[in-house]
Parts: structure tokens; sequence; C-alpha cells
């Protein structure tokens, strides 16, 4: 049947499966670079953040540790109020942050 077909018809039907089957491959491909995107925004959206979360928590806490060591040290009102004041920024930040982890963690 395929050969009885004149070369400008063989040509056309060449190009037109050419056409249909590369149109098929842009779409697979669409839709797998579509779940690779979503894969990368849920790998850095959750881990990652929470990640970084937790570090800064980390070191606001040791913030606080070495305000208190201040605090036991410090002979002065002016200073022991700093210190209170450096605290109580450090745990507001610290509260964002648990609230930042308890919307993100997944576990």
């Amino acid at each position: 049947m395929f050969r009885n077909l004149k070369l400008s018809m063989k040509l056309a039907l060449g190009f037109s499966f050419l056409l249909v089957l590369t149109t098929i491959v842009a779409m697979v491909g669409v839709y797998y670079i579509d779940d690779v995107a979503s894969d990368t925004y849920r790998l850095i959206d959750h881990p990652y953040t929470v990640h970084t979360e937790i570090l800064k928590v980390q070191r606001d806490v040791i913030a606080i540790e070495r305000e208190m060591h201040e605090i036991m040290g410090s002979t002065d009102r002016k200073g022991i109020e700093n210190s209170i004041k450096n605290i109580n920024t450090l745990e507001q930040g610290i509260f964002k942050s648990f609230d930042l982890l308890y919307e993100r963690f997944l576990g």
C-alpha cells in the first residue's frame, strides 16, 4: 500500500507523523517539567525553610544565654535593662520562627 503512493504523498505522511510525534513528546515534557517544578517547590518550601528556621531559633537561644550571663555579671541597672530588652526581642523572634515551623513542618 505504501509502495503505490507518490513520493510527495510519502513525504507529506512522514512529515505529518513527525509533527504528531513531536507534539506528543512536547506535551509529555511539559507535564514532567511541571511535576519537577512542584517537587522543587516542596523541597525548598518545607525542609529548607524548616532547617533555616531551626538554625535561627538555635542562634537566638544562644544569644539569650549570653544576655543572661551579661545580667548575672552586670552591676549597673542600665545594662540589665538593655539585656532584658534584647532578651524580649530575641524571644519574639523565636515565637515567630515557631509559628512558621508549625506551618511548614510536614512530619
